[in-house]
């Protein structure tokens, strides 16, 4: 998508099984698109799955994101995080905290 307004037509149009979502983008950002995507009825308990290179921890906290994936990100990483959000369903507000790789943890 090219922007986040781009990313949230298409998510009213098609059916999404999981977000993958950047903060820093033109127009609206990551949280922005977070908190519409959160206040639909089709996209409201979709997964996502916040990507960023920044420290976010307070905005997270706010909104009951748990985990993220840090840039630069591991393949591999990023494939495991994926299976489990799609696993899990909403798996992104019931996971414990990020351990740094943006994989889940017990805290």
């Amino acid at each position: 998508m090219a922007n986040g307004a781009d990313a949230l037509a298409f998510a009213a149009e098609v059916r999404v099984d999981l977000v993958l979502l950047d903060i820093n983008l033109p127009g609206l950002d990551g949280f922005a698109i977070h908190d519409l995507l959160r206040g639909r009825e089709g996209t409201k308990t979709v997964p996502i799955l916040f990507m960023t290179a920044g420290r976010h921890d307070a905005e997270f906290a706010r909104r009951g994101v748990r985990g993220h994936i840090a840039k630069p990100f591991d393949l591999d990483d990023l494939l495991a995080r994926v299976a489990s959000a799609l696993a899990l369903g909403n798996g992104l507000a019931t996971l414990g905290r990020g351990d740094g790789r943006g994989l889940p943890t017990d805290g």
